[in-house]
């Protein structure tokens, strides 16, 4: 039998109470012995946002989660927790890294780092301790070179940083160098554990727009989200994790590969995205945006146009938000108009945590579902799941 594709789209916010992580085994680290670099450092603090963002890479604990982290602050919040967030690099079945995977796994750190290009509103504070004292903001730019030596061979990974004030969001191209002789597998992996508002919940979702994807964490505790955005469908995510931080750790580890999952319940959230670059010499280039945010600019998302057709290989997520205990206010979400192929089968399913209210079905044809919620419910959030089964 053919294999079917599923397509999951997510639709209003969930909160619950969940238990907090296993304190994690850190290994040592050290930022390389280069600066902290602080981007825009005195914007990320006006509650609207209107400021922009303030960036932190190779950081130290002062404004980092854990030394060799980046961090984001937004709305005066940080957006990385912990064991924090930073590039993996796997030689085979080993990786190396000082953040994120890196650090909660005990892997071992870069060779060395490097920080140059620096441009713009930035300062730079000496590796170890201190907070940095300027507070400039606008344009900025810098670059980190990550090195790792393995049997005697040089693989350097280049990241460039591009920020435009007052945006909420930074780009990156990120260039990796296999030496010759290599003959390993290779790949990046950039994520780790986030916190949108400097809240660890998170709820996942994945979006495609214009051949694009965006990996999102909302927290609805703080009402911000982190995402990592495609930029170039050319060069798109080669796999990619959204859900329980630490999930796919043992993964990055070995130099595997992520599992192109999400977690649309509410989970200590994490981010990863993979890029796998195979065993060939050369120079390969990425590239990629961080985006924060407030999630009512999320919720304000359009619904899909009138007669629009699934894509070949679908991943949709609608945002619509809807209030439980009110369903004469209207529907969670019209998905009305979405053609749905013949052979196909779609559902629309309403949980409350971990539990399937209500599951409506069609198979083929249009389909049309206004969902409302039921009579009874207790006032709060409530997970719509929309998917459709294609055949291949």
């Amino acid at each position: 039998m053919k294999n079917k594709k599923m397509v999951s789209a997510l639709i209003a916010a969930l909160a619950i109470t969940f238990a907090g992580p296993v304190s994690p085994v850190y290994s040592a680290s050290s930022q390389g012995g280069q600066p902290m670099v602080i981007l825009n450092p005195g914007g990320g603090q006006q509650t609207d946002g209107s400021d922009g963002i303030k960036m932190v890479f190779n950081g130290n604990t002062s404004l980092a989660s854990n030394t060799g982290s980046d961090q984001v602050y937004f709305g005066g919040l940080r957006q990385w927790c912990c064991g924090g967030a930073g590039p993996v690099l796997a030689v085979g079945t080993v990786a190396y890294g000082e953040a994120g995977a890196a650090r909660n796994s005990g892997l071992a750190s870069w060779t060395s780092v490097a920080v140059s290009g620096l441009t713009g509103a930035q300062e730079t504070v000496p590796a170890g301790s201190g907070s940095g004292s300027s507070t400039a903001t606008g344009n900025a730019g810098a670059t980190t070179t990550y090195t790792i030596v393995v049997g005697g061979l040089s693989y350097v990974v280049s990241r460039a940083i591009s920020y435009v004030h007052p945006n909420n969001y930074y780009d990156e191209t990120w260039t990796v160098t296999i030496p010759a002789t290599n003959a390993a597998q290779v790949k990046l992996y950039i994520g780790g554990d986030a916190a949108p508002g400097n809240s660890d919940a998170g709820i996942g979702s994945t979006v495609v727009n214009s051949g694009l994807r965006s990996l999102r964490e909302a927290n609805p505790i703080s009402g911000q989200y982190i995402a990592y955005d495609e930029l170039d469908s050319s060069q798109p995510f080669t796999h990619y994790f959204v859900g329980s931080y630490s999930a796919p750790y043992s993964t990055i580890a070995s130099g595997g590969n992520l599992d192109d999952s999400l977690n649309p319940v509410q989970h200590d959230a994490g981010i990863q995205a993979q890029w796998s670059f195979g065993t060939t010499p050369n120079s390969y280039t990425r590239t990629m945006r961080t985006t924060v945010g407030f999630n009512r600019d999320l919720d304000a998302a359009p619904a899909p146009s009138a007669g629009a057709e699934l894509p070949a290989d679908p991943r949709l997520a609608l945002d619509f938000r809807g209030r439980a205990g009110q369903p004469s206010e209207g529907a969670v979400v019209d998905v009305s108009g979405l053609s749905v192929p013949a052979g196909a089968v779609a559902t629309v399913s309403l949980f409350a945590p971990e539990v399937k209210l209500f599951e409506e079905v069609s198979t083929g044809g249009a389909f049309d579902r206004a969902v409302a919620l039921p009579a009874g419910l207790a006032p709060g959030s409530y997970t719509v799941v929309y998917q459709v089964l294609l055949p291949s």
